[in-house]
């Protein structure tokens, strides 16, 4: 597998990833929109295969109404 580099927009936060993802999926829920402008892809990774350098942050938000089902 080829490594796969990354990095935020301003370059703070960066990863390696070097393992195929577990699994991928697109969120097109209300609260990925109003985040992303947009969808949002995601993917699971092994822990081991995933280096992470600079600062990190936690975001949580409580499922809208509209995001239900």
């Amino acid at each position: 597998m080829t490594t796969r580099l990354g990095k935020c927009l301003c370059g703070a936060f960066r990863f390696r990833l070097s393992a195929e993802p577990v699994a991928t999926r697109i969120c097109w829920c209300r609260d990925c929109q109003h985040l992303a402008a947009n969808g949002t892809v995601n993917i699971m990774v092994p822990t081991a295969a995933l280096d992470i350098d600079g600062p990190t942050s936690e975001y949580w938000t409580i499922r809208r109404q509209s995001s239900r089902r």
